[in-house]
């Protein structure tokens, strides 16, 4: 099925600017919230993912994907072309492991490609550029996800 344009707009236009609050948001999303919750104040999404199997699914916004378990928000992939904020820390830029290291221990992955701050509820990956280019995703999580993401930058 086609999107409408009015929808494809509203996505496109969407804020490049995403504030983090650890374990609880990456404004204007919010942890925990159904995806009716979120189409209601931020309209329809591009594309949607749906694993019925698993109860897993998955909203893309242009450059965001959101990730759903149970129908409820557990997780947020933000690509580079986002300015992501955490305090005062732009997630993409030049210094900004260093300066999150001050406020949680990094803990980095087995190939190094992805490191997990545990307390902020983030994960950043392209460390090494194995995977993805140099720092092009930040995942911000829920708690009840942290088990699955201190996995996950080991895999």
């Amino acid at each position: 099925p086609q999107i409408p344009r009015n929808e494809i707009e509203k996505d496109v236009q969407m804020s490049r600017n995403i504030i983090m609050s650890p374990y609880k948001s990456a404004v204007p999303f919010e942890f925990g919230k159904t995806p009716a919750e979120i189409k209601k104040t931020e309209g329809k999404a591009l594309r949607e993912i749906k694993d019925n199997l698993l109860e897993k699914y998955i909203e893309e916004r242009g450059g965001l994907s959101l990730y759903f378990d149970n129908k409820k928000l557990y997780a947020i992939y933000i690509f580079k072309d986002f300015n992501v904020q955490l305090k005062d820390i732009s997630i993409f830029s030049d210094q900004a492991l260093v300066r999150l290291s001050i406020i949680d221990k990094p803990i980095m992955g087995r190939d190094k490609a992805y490191v997990l701050f545990k307390n902020l509820g983030l994960c950043v990956g392209g460390i090494s550029g194995k995977k993805i280019p140099e720092k092009y995703l930040a995942i911000a999580f829920s708690k009840d996800a942290l088990p699955f993401y201190e996995s996950y930058i080991n895999v």
